[in-house]
C-alpha cells in the first residue's frame, strides 16, 4: 500500500484535502477519503509556520491556543501546535503569493483584501512632516511543504519579516537563474532567532539554501501546486504588530 501524502491526496481526490499532522492508526487506509467528500480547498485554513512573540497567546496557559513547552522566539505550527524549537525546519516552496490587509489599532481586520497598488500601502507625511506608517500591511506568503513529513504550511512574512522575504526571494531567483525550473527546484532551511531594536526584542525567521529536494518532495510539491491552481489559499490571520522598524512595513 503506497503512502498518500497531503499533497498527492489533494491532487488525486480533489476537492478532498488531507492534512497528515497527527498519528494515524495502522488500521486506517491512508488512501480512503470517505466522509471528507464535502471538505474542499476553500473550506480549510492552512497553518502558519510561526514564531512565538511576547504577545503570542500560545505562551499564555489561560488561552485556548496555549502550547505547552513553547518558548519565546521558538517556531510552532499554528494549527497542530507542534513545536519546532529554533529549527532548522526544511521547506519546499510550492507557491509565492502577495496579499495586503488593513488592521485597526486593536489588530481587528478592517479590510481583508487591500489591492496591492492601493495608496494605503504607501508611507505618507504627517502634519509635522514626519513619516507615517502605511495603513495596510503587505504579506509575502510562501505556501510550502515541510521537508520531512510533506505537511502543508505557510511561511507568512510581513513587517520586520520583509527583510527575510527579500532574502528568500533573492535565493529563489538566483537558484532559478542558475538552474531554471519551478520554485520547488530547491529547498530552504528556516530557523528562528531574536532580533533587537534598542531595548525592544522580537522573534524573526532566518532562511538559507538547503540543497536539492528529493524526487518524492518534487512530486508532492508539483501535485500540490496543480491542485491549488486558480485558488486563493487561506491561512490563519495574524495582525500582531511586531515591527521594530516601521520602514520594514513598506512594500517592494
Amino acid at each position: 500500500m503506497s503512502r498518500s501524502t497531503p499533497a498527492t491526496a489533494l491532487a488525486e481526490s480533489d476537492p478532498v484535502v488531507v492534512i497528515d499532522a497527527l498519528a494515524v492508526s495502522s488500521k486506517v487506509d491512508r488512501n480512503d477519503a470517505r466522509g471528507t467528500e464535502n471538505i474542499g480547498a476553500d473550506d480549510i485554513t492552512l497553518p502558519r509556520l510561526a514564531v512565538a512573540q511576547k504577545t503570542s497567546p500560545q505562551l499564555e496557559p489561560d488561552k485556548p491556543n496555549y502550547i505547552d513547552g513553547l518558548r519565546l522566539f521558538e517556531m510552532y505550527n499554528s494549527l497542530t501546535g507542534e513545536r519546532y524549537g529554533n529549527g532548522p525546519v526544511e521547506i519546499v516552496i510550492v507557491r509565492h503569493d502577495k496579499r495586503a490587509m488593513q488592521f485597526d489599532a486593536a489588530n481587528n481586520v478592517v479590510d481583508f483584501d487591500v489591492p496591492l497598488g492601493d495608496s494605503r500601502l504607501q508611507f505618507t507625511a504627517g502634519a509635522d512632516g514626519s513619516r507615517v506608517k502605511p495603513a495596510a500591511v503587505l504579506f509575502h506568503d510562501y505556501i510550502a511543504l515541510l521537508g520531512g513529513s510533506l505537511e502543508p504550511v505557510v511561511l507568512s512574512l510581513k513587517g520586520t519579516g520583509i527583510k527575510v522575504a527579500k532574502t528568500l526571494n533573492s535565493l529563489i531567483s538566483i537558484r532559478r537563474l542558475k538552474n531554471g525550473g519551478p520554485i520547488w527546484g530547491g529547498k530552504y532551511s528556516v530557523t528562528s532567532t531574536k532580533g533587537q531594536a534598542g531595548s525592544f526584542t522580537y522573534g524573526l525567521f532566518q532562511v538559507k539554501n538547503a540543497g536539492v529536494p528529493s524526487d518524492e518532495q518534487v512530486a508532492a510539491a508539483e501535485a500540490f501546486y496543480e491542485s491549488l491552481k486558480g485558488r486563493t489559499v487561506h491561512t490563519d490571520i495574524d495582525g500582531t504588530d511586531e515591527d521594530a522598524d516601521v520602514s520594514e512595513s513598506a512594500p517592494f
